[in-house]
């Protein structure tokens, strides 16, 4: 009899404590998701109730952060980029958990504690140690940014000898690549540029049409735009003979720009309008180098003749 009691006790004690295990535990998973819920629904509304989002994640990443300075020029103030994450925000990156800085104190007053120094090249046509960093971290990664063809900002220094770890530039083989023209397909993917680019061997139907509609217009035979009259490459005068050539074969080549026609504001679409081939010198014939001029062949309707440094298949 006593041991039956003695059971019962027991069980009764086991089953009052899982109870209030269970208890407690219920209370605790409602009280962590509703708090969940409350801190999702708390960032929306600063969201939404804010303009800028520089902000809004500085606690999301508080062990993972990683801090990024834009090495400032001399006698630059304006900023390119606002401090803070809202420029990954803004452009959908896939890692957001980024700080992008100009302010090279930021840091307890030293730029070693950054993970990355981006330095433009621009800094470098005359390498001058009073404008560059004197000191670096071994986890630290100097990144070497340009959009500047390289004939333009030549690294002919022996001090930049395994001074950067990165590159970020439009040359195919940087590390980083920044290219100022991207060519996606429908999907939102990224064709080219890319070394092993694969186009599509088949062209749809409206394609086929708008490019006969194109050709069978009466229109001129070639326009040429310069923009810069000063080129290390001698654009003019390669022009200029280019269009006698041509006059002998009956072929009429329209200059526009410098000492030539001068081309209104509504420019492409005159070229669009009356002629078929649209000639484009590039200011440099530096490899892998494509400008804004390529582009406004592409958007002129014209077919684009276009002669530079680059592999224009790639």
């Amino acid at each position: 009899m006593l041991k039956t009691e003695t059971f019962a006790k027991l069980f009764f004690l086991v089953s009052c404590t899982g109870l209030l295990m269970y208890v407690v535990l219920a209370f605790y998973t409602f009280h962590t998701a509703y708090t969940s819920i409350s801190q999702v629904q708390k960032f929306r509304e600063r969201i939404q109730n804010n303009s800028t989002t520089d902000a809004l994640l500085e606690d999301r990443f508080t062990n993972d952060l990683k801090y990024i300075l834009l090495w400032p020029i001399a006698n630059v103030t304006n900023k390119l980029v606002e401090d803070g994450q809202s420029v990954f925000i803004n452009y959908n990156c896939t890692y957001i958990n980024c700080y992008l800085t100009s302010n090279k104190y930021l840091l307890n007053g030293d730029y070693r504690n950054f993970e990355a120094i981006i330095l433009n090249a621009s800094i470098f046509t005359t390498w001058d140690e009073k404008n560059i960093p004197d000191r670096r971290s071994a986890r630290q990664k100097f990144v070497f940014y340009s959009e500047l063809p390289s004939d333009s900002a030549p690294m002919c220094n022996i001090c930049a000898e395994n001074y950067f770890n990165w590159t970020w530039t439009y040359k195919l083989s940087s590390d980083i690549l920044r290219p100022l023209i991207e060519v996606r397909n429908l999907k939102n993917e990224i064709v080219a540029p890319n070394e092993n680019v694969k186009w599509l061997t088949e062209v749809t139907d409206s394609r086929k049409s708008n490019k006969n509609f194109e050709m069978g217009r009466t229109k001129k035979d070639v326009a040429c735009i310069i923009n810069n009259c000063h080129t290390k490459n001698d654009t003019i005068e390669y022009a200029k003979k280019l269009k006698s050539i041509l006059d002998q074969k009956a072929l009429v080549v329209d200059i526009y720009g410098c000492e030539f026609i001068k081309c209104s504001n509504d420019c492409l679409n005159e070229i669009k309008n009356n002629y078929y081939f649209y000639l484009v010198y590039e200011d440099s014939f530096a490899i892998d180098y494509v400008s804004a001029e390529v582009i406004k062949a592409y958007d002129s309707g014209a077919i684009p003749i276009i002669m530079g440094g680059a592999n224009y298949q790639k």
